[in-house]
């Protein structure tokens, strides 16, 4: 799982993508284009696995990851963790820096709209 934003994948190198990607700013060339194609929605990916994955669960609506401790299900692995993170753990994902600012403005503009 990514320590910075709570992400998980089941392989480490994809860990490790996402890190330099998300996190480091670092690009990486792709070497193959997104030639898997759905036939219903016409998405695309570069992996044929990520196709199947996506047809699963959003043409399907399969949810194969069940929470252990209160029976809600999921399409997407990390949609679990974030579940168990925020529900069962009491963990809040911080926001991010503009919906700080955001609501920093919101209310400056609202008590400067009071006066």
């Amino acid at each position: 799982m990514c320590t910075l934003c709570g992400k998980a994948w089941a392989e480490r190198s994809n860990l490790k993508k996402h890190i330099d990607m998300v996190h480091k700013g670092i690009k990486r060339i792709m070497k193959k284009d997104k030639n898997h194609r759905c036939t219903i929605c016409s998405a695309s990916f570069h992996q044929n696995n990520a196709l199947k994955m996506h047809i699963a669960a959003v043409h399907e609506g399969k949810k194969p990851y069940t929470c252990n401790l209160c029976g809600v299900s999921f399409a997407w692995k990390n949609n679990l963790t974030k579940h168990i993170d925020g529900v069962h753990r009491g963990i809040k994902k911080q926001p991010k820096k503009k919906i700080q600012v955001f609501e920093q403005n919101k209310n400056k503009n609202l008590k400067e709209m009071q006066y």
